[in-house]
Order: structure tokens, then sequence, then C-alpha cells
């Protein structure tokens, strides 16, 4: 879903890196420095 969600975007790199993030809270860390 995560991937889906950042494909939204087209952001393949983001897609990526949601996809290889370990934790929760790499991928809430990520999705903060995305949004910001």
């Amino acid at each position: 879903i995560l991937g889906e969600l950042a494909q939204l975007f087209g952001d393949e790199a983001m897609r990526t890196k949601m996809l290889t993030a370990g934790t929760p809270s790499e991928l809430i860390a990520l999705l903060e420095s995305w949004s910001s």
C-alpha cells in the first residue's frame, strides 16, 4: 500500500525508500521529511 501511495505521486525514489524502511518509525520519519 505504501508503495502504491508513493507511485501515485510519481516518486520512484520515495517508493524505494518506503519499501526498504525497516520499521514504522523509519517510515514516519521518511513521510515527515517528504511532506515538509
